[in-house]
């Protein structure tokens, strides 16, 4: 061997060493990115299953409070239906009754009217000393009977 070969397998080793080490960090470098990319997924994937207990819990009280949402609904449309009921009963009643006040205000009105008519025949009455008239009659039973009231 001469010093040539030692220098020329010397200066060939060098470059293969060189790449045999590029080679390693490179492996090394892949592997230490993929283990940190693995420790990142796996914390994700932690934190979203975290999350998504916390999902299912809220859902669970959504669905209950739909449930009480939906049947407060049902209450709230039988509660109102009865109210409607109610008004329209009443509407009834209040026209009934206006009828009624209207037809006792009519009578009133014809019994006044009535009661003038007497109260002006008898003030009539009262003025002539001769005339009996229609109450005269009447008026003398009444006193009649108010006389053998005392008399007993």
């Amino acid at each position: 061997m001469s010093i040539l070969s030692l220098g020329a397998s010397a200066l060939t080793a060098k470059p293969k060493l060189i790449i045999a080490g590029v080679i390693i960090v490179a492996v090394l470098a892949t592997v230490g990115g993929t283990w940190i990319y693995i420790k990142t997924l796996n914390s994700k994937i932690t934190d979203l299953e975290k999350e998504k207990k916390e999902l299912i819990v809220e859902n669970e009280i959504h669905k209950e409070n739909n449930k009480v949402l939906r049947d407060n609904v049902k209450t709230l449309a039988v509660s109102n239906h009865e109210n409607w009921k109610t008004a329209q009963a009443l509407i009834a009643e209040r026209s009934s009754a206006t009828k009624a006040i209207n037809n006792l205000a009519a009578a009133n009105l014809r019994e006044k009217q009535a009661l003038d008519r007497l109260s002006a025949k008898v003030q009539k009455m009262l003025e002539d000393p001769k005339n009996d008239g229609e109450v005269a009659p009447v008026l003398k039973e009444v006193i009649r009977e108010i006389q053998k009231e005392r008399a007993r």
